[in-house]
Order: structure tokens, then sequence, then C-alpha cells
């Protein structure tokens, strides 16, 4: 096996394409559905254990903007009403090409401690207005959206137009990685637009780096710090029992669907793309390619 590396995108696809390389892994998920149609090449795509979200600053009593107004973002009211607004829908159809799962949860179904009982916030502008009337926002408020990429900017950019709708003046952020954590980490933000990965499907896996207070000045840039969240983690953390895992977890799920430090929205997938004639039986979902399995179809 002959592993090359070719750093742009564009040129990776045209060179399988043309037969120079046999296979590529995780190809923009704008080029899936046009290479699914090339009769010479294969895409097989698998659920990862990765998803987009949102965050929302709650450190800073006036938010990011320097000025003596209260955060609107402390707010839990607030926070519904943007909610209601992410249209999911765009940012899969728009941003993704359609691929990957909308989501509601951290986790997906048939995870340790799932629960169909959480809170959801179907795209309702109309509802979204309403709930920032009722916490005194009627005419909105300006706030900011950081990313760490081009990509992300681009789910900023289908929120930042949902926003508008309902009074929201947001402006888009885009920095460096390196910013991004300094802006983050540092409770310099209103929301803030990432993905996460894990190594295996579980509740802490998932979110515990971004609320779990113990985290605060690490990896917790939502600044949340709810001490029943906090001793459900504590105890999970700490607990072989399934079942008292799944409960606790069951419990962390409801919460912070209720209380909004995160909102996610999209579950990605990984793929990898290959030459017809090549067998390759699953994705990995941390994509770790495991060649001892591959083969060719003869």
């Amino acid at each position: 096996v002959e592993f090359r590396v070719i750093a742009n995108a564009a040129t990776r696809t045209t060179a399988l394409i043309n037969g120079e390389v046999d296979f590529i892994s995780n190809i923009p998920v704008m080029d899936v559905n046009r290479l699914k149609n090339d009769p010479n090449v294969q895409v097989i795509t698998n659920p990862s254990l990765s998803c987009n979200y949102m965050g929302f600053d709650q450190l800073n009593e006036h938010g990011s903007a320097g000025t003596d107004d209260p955060n609107p973002l402390l707010n839990v009211k607030v926070r519904q009403a943007i909610a209601y607004a992410v249209d999911k829908d765009a940012m899969l159809l728009g941003v993704n090409d359609n691929i990957g799962t909308k989501i509601d949860s951290v986790v997906l179904k048939d995870a340790l401690g799932y629960t169909d009982k959480i809170a959801t916030y179907e795209y309702n502008l109309e509802k979204a207005k309403a709930l920032l009337a009722e916490a005194g926002y009627p005419d909105g408020f300006t706030c900011d959206i950081h990313t760490p990429s081009a990509l992300y900017a681009k789910y900023a950019q289908v929120l930042q137009e949902s926003l508008r709708q309902i009074g929201v003046t947001a402006n888009i952020k885009q920095e460096e990685l390196s910013a991004y954590k300094a802006s983050t980490i540092g409770g310099k933000f209103d929301i803030a637009i990432n993905g996460c990965s894990f190594t295996f499907m579980d509740v802490y896996e998932s979110c515990g780096d971004v609320i779990y207070g113990p985290k605060i000045g690490e990896t917790n840039s939502t600044f949340y710090n709810d001490p029943d969240v906090n001793a459900w983690f504590a105890e999970a953390l700490e607990t072989g029992d399934q079942e008292k895992l799944a409960s606790l977890y069951e419990k962390v799920l409801i919460k912070i669907s209720e209380d909004l430090p995160i909102i996610p929205f999209i579950w990605r997938v990984r793929n990898i793309t290959c030459a017809k004639d090549l067998n390759i039986p699953y994705v990995d979902p941390y994509a770790f390619h495991y060649l001892r399995d591959w083969s060719w179809n003869s």
C-alpha cells in the first residue's frame, strides 16, 4: 500500500477520477452526490462519531459587545427563541448537500442514556419572535457568531439569515483556530459554531468537554455550570453500573435540552470514495481505515 499526501481536496478528487489513486477519504460533502453518479467510483458512507453544534456564552453579564446592556443570551427564553429559529433543513441541504442527519440530541438513538423525553424545537419563526418578546427583546438585539473555519461560517450564514427574520442582527467572525479558541475559552463571544468528535457513543464524551463545570478554563467554552448536571456527570464518571449510567445520562440530556447551553444540529458522516472494483466492507465511524479487510473484486 502506498500512501500519498495530496493537500488540495480538488486535486485529490481529480486523482481518483483519473485512476491515479485508488481511494481517498472524507471528500467534501458537496462532492459526495456528484461522485456517487460517476460510474468509475463508489462512495461508501457511515455515521461518524461527530456532530455540529452551536454554543452560547454563559459567562459575560453584558455579552461580547462591551456595552452596559445585559447579555440577552443569559436569558433561557432567548436561547429557546434561537433554537426555534435554527433552520436545520437549510443547513443540511444548503451547506451539506443533504449529507448527514438533523439532530436534536448530542447522541444517536442507540447510545446509552438516549431519551425521547428531551425538549425539541421545530423550526418556527413565529414562536421564536414570541419568545423574544417574552424575554424583553421584541425588537431583537445585536450579537456575534464565531466560527473556526469557512465551513462553519456557512452554517453561521444560514443562522444569520434566520436570526435576521426574528429581528436579531448577527455579525459573523471567522477566525483561525487558535484565535477562535482564545475567543471562546476566554468568553469573548456570544454564539460559537463548531463540531466535536469523540471516541465512542457516550453522553459525557459527546458534550462533557463544553458543558461540564469543572472543565471551565480548559475546554468548557459555554461556561455552563449547572450543579445538577455537574453532579450527574461526576457520578457517571465513577459508576460501572450501566442501568444507573443510562439514568444519569438521561437526566443530563433532558436538562441541557431545556437550558440550551448548546444546540446540536447535524450529525456528520464519514466517507471513503474509491475505485469501483475495490471492496471496502464499511467505513469506521472514527476514520480508522482497516486496510487488512479490504480486497479487490475479481
